[in-house]
């Protein structure tokens, strides 16, 4: 008998950035002297900016090619940093600002859905050129710009190993064994020659949820961390005789670690080389060794992905279309369901269930009689109208 083992296959991509821009002043006096650490100019500081930040987030949208509009997110996403008015520019895509606080600047916001939805209407090198445009705008207005926060993605269909392998790999047991294994990280040496790997003292935990479990290496306080994960149960699809297994090992960096990684990113216009140096960034900064100190498989793949002696891939597939993500958003994501909810719930007690969605719907169905499509929806229709669109929920309740 003859046993087939599938390939594996690894792909990489930035899977989060935050953008921050400030005044290059804020810490400034009247007269260009520096303020202690901590303060920040009257000039910037609870007072009422909103006109100008409405004008900056227009004149940024404006240059970043690929939106041409925004509009309100039900859900604010940029709250918990501080920023209370916020746009947003489409899937995961965010931008907003303090209106009384104008030294926290304007912040940027891109999830793993933003940056693809980025890459799909900018090239696979949209990353690079987004910062290049945000250094220019930010120029422009006299900000300074950083990265406060980037997240790299390694994917790995058909791993040879599973979460639960990386698990006793990187985290003790409960029973008090040690962890198999541990991880390093490249460090500046001390005396200032030259840099080595030194094992880091990190702490590694595991977290389970309905989608199994996480291993992680870093608190989440730390400005670097670590997530291994089973991405097939996620996202919930069953493995296939083609994809049996995918798991990721997903990078977070914040602060001054994103800020250094954006400043590498920026000046890259080949995407073989971008990919070479996100799989150097995870190596030196995740390296996997045995209890022996020998550097791990999994580490030997990624510092020779780094060199280039492949083809390396993007993490572009096994995503779900257009269509169905625009449909989970607005289910999940948007407010409606939880509009109807609220409904149900104050009118229940004089009004069927039934009757009040029903009535919702039809609301509903009179405002789309009166909607007028945008050339982003005609633009949508355009490039989907010809596929052969599959597993929308709303399908299966059209009569034939």
């Amino acid at each position: 008998m003859v046993l087939f083992i599938m390939s594996e296959v690894f792909k990489i991509s930035i899977d989060w950035l935050t953008i921050t821009m400030i005044p290059n002043d804020s810490h400034q006096d009247e007269n260009g002297e520096e303020l202690p650490r901590g303060r920040y100019a009257d000039r910037y500081y609870n007072r009422d900016w909103r006109d100008t930040a409405e004008e900056y987030l227009a004149d940024l949208i404006n240059e970043l090619d690929g939106f041409d509009t925004y509009f309100e997110d039900s859900q604010p996403k940029l709250a918990k940093l501080g920023y209370t008015e916020e746009k947003c520019l489409g899937t995961g895509i965010n931008i907003g600002y303090h209106p009384n606080y104008e030294y926290m600047g304007i912040c940027l916001q891109m999830t793993g859905d933003g940056l693809r939805e980025l890459r799909s209407k900018n090239g696979d090198l949209a990353e690079s050129k987004l910062l290049r445009d945000i250094r220019s705008f930010s120029e422009k207005i006299n900000y300074n710009w950083r990265a406060t926060r980037l997240d790299i993605a390694i994917d790995v269909e058909n791993c040879r190993e599973n979460v639960s392998h990386y698990r006793k790999l990187l985290v003790d047991e409960p029973d008090g064994l040690p962890a198999k294994g541990s991880v390093w990280r490249l460090t500046a040496s001390r005396n200032g020659e030259g840099s080595k790997f030194e094992k880091t003292r990190s702490q590694t935990s595991v977290i389970y949820n309905e989608n199994g479990y996480s291993v992680y290496v870093g608190s989440m306080q730390s400005n670097i961390r670590l997530n291994i994960y089973d991405k097939l149960r996620e996202k919930k699809i069953e493995p296939t005789e083609e994809l049996k297994s995918w798991v990721r090992f997903e990078g977070r960096f914040k602060k001054e670690y994103a800020r250094d990684i954006a400043n590498l990113i920026i000046n890259q216009r080949d995407l073989q080389t971008q990919f070479a140096l996100l799989y150097r960034i995870m190596y030196e900064k995740f390296q996997f060794r045995t209890q022996t100190e020998k550097v791990y498989r999994m580490s030997k793949k990624w510092e020779k992905l780094s060199q280039q002696e492949e083809v390396l891939l993007k993490a572009d597939d096994k995503r779900d279309s257009d269509f169905l993500s625009a449909y989970n958003h607005v289910i999940e994501k948007s407010g409606l369901i939880s509009l109807i909810a609220k409904a149900v719930g104050v009118f229940e007690k004089d009004i069927e269930k039934e009757k009040i969605l029903d009535g919702m719907l039809k609301a509903i169905k009179e405002n789309y009689l009166l909607y007028e499509n945008t050339k982003d929806v005609n633009a949508f229709i355009e490039k989907h109208k010809n596929e052969d669109i599959k597993n929308l929920p709303w399908l299966d309740f059209i009569e034939k």
